[in-house]
């Protein structure tokens, strides 16, 4: 394939058409390309050596993809690259810490499943995606919105071979509209996993919805609260070990612990400090249309034109994802124009 002195030359020659002219000429350590889904991955060796490849809103590197003619390339510092690793090296610990905490199932699962998962992603770049036999009982089940972050945690799981099961918490139209549902089918039916909706206590939403609507609380939190709750409950009937979420923030020692004795709580792409650009990518594999960068259910867009101090709490939360390094500036700042409108 091509090497990094190649890529380089490609930059040079983009940027010089594109008039982006600058003295120093961004470093690239190292590319990694995937012949699975046509993608490259171009390393470089700092933030400043990333942007410059980049470009402005991106048209730099896809300009660079188009004349490559590659499905997919994406860049990442080798900066970046460290905090990941140090992040899954924390996450790592909290799992074999988790050993002498939690027995039967859900010890067998993260000793054999998930202490390989961590160490797998230690490798990255160089790394694929842990593959093992699949367990003959659901040893997870992923709270399934239908978004890429958590079609990213279902698909890791089922080739990880925890036999997942997806679960939808469904409110009703506002949470989760038709086209999303159709995401939900198809990208199950695509992984070959199971699904299924849950329906929560109305009168518990309708104090959501009209504590929100009359404009006295955003309600993102009590929401996801009781997804959460919902789901860990439907473990616990159903006796399955595990509970996923694919919530990008919670690393290191917050994305493993034990909920209660015989419950585990794994969030599966936070533990393996994945990005928005990697649960994107996942997410494709898996047959979804990917992320359109629009940020809320219907109804939050709808209480962003009502209630114009919820957009900060909403814009908010897009920084504290711009501050991991979960989003890149460019995704923050789409998700923050669909708040604003």
């Amino acid at each position: 394939m091509y090497t990094p002195e190649e890529i380089s030359r490609f930059v040079a020659e983009v940027r010089k058409d594109l008039k982006l002219f600058s003295l120093v000429q961004p470093e690239i350590l190292r590319i990694r390309y995937s012949p699975e889904d046509d993608s490259m991955l171009i390393i470089t060796a700092d933030r400043p050596d990333k942007a410059a490849l980049l470009g402005p809103g991106g048209r730099v590197l896809k300009t660079v993809r188009d004349r490559l003619g590659i499905g997919r390339v994406a860049a990442r510092s080798q900066t970046q690259i460290m905090i990941k690793r140090f992040r899954v090296a924390l996450a790592l610990k909290a799992a074999k810490k988790l050993l002498s905490e939690v027995d039967g199932e859900a010890k067998e699962i993260v000793r054999d499943r998930i202490l390989p998962m961590l160490r797998n992603e230690l490798k990255y770049p160089e790394r694929r995606w842990l593959r093992m036999w699949e367990l003959p009982y659901h040893g997870i089940a992923v709270a399934y919105s239908g978004g890429v972050d958590s079609t990213a945690s279902l698909l890791i799981a089922k080739l990880a071979g925890l036999n997942p099961i997806a679960v939808t918490v469904d409110a009703g139209g506002w949470m989760i509209p038709p086209h999303t549902k159709r995401i939900i089918e198809e990208t199950t039916k695509n992984l070959n996993i199971p699904h299924k909706y849950l329906k929560p206590k109305t009168e518990i939403f309708n104090e959501i919805l009209s504590s929100a609507v009359e404009g006295r609380k955003h309600p993102c939190k009590d929401c996801h609260c009781q997804i959460e709750h919902l789901v860990m409950k439907f473990c616990k009937e159903n006796h399955i070990p595990i509970v996923g979420f694919g919530d990008l923030l919670p690393t290191g020692r917050y994305s493993i612990y034990m909920v209660e004795k015989g419950l585990v709580r794994f969030n599966v792409a936070a533990a393996l400090s994945l990005t928005k650009t990697d649960t994107i990518l996942a997410s494709k594999r898996a047959g979804h249309p990917g992320s359109r960068l629009v940020y809320g259910c219907p109804l939050l867009r709808s209480l962003h034109k009502r209630h114009h101090h919820f957009r900060y709490v909403s814009i908010g939360r897009v920084l504290r994802e711009l501050r991991a390094q979960v989003l890149e500036p460019s995704q923050a700042l789409r998700y923050v124009k669909s708040i604003i409108g």
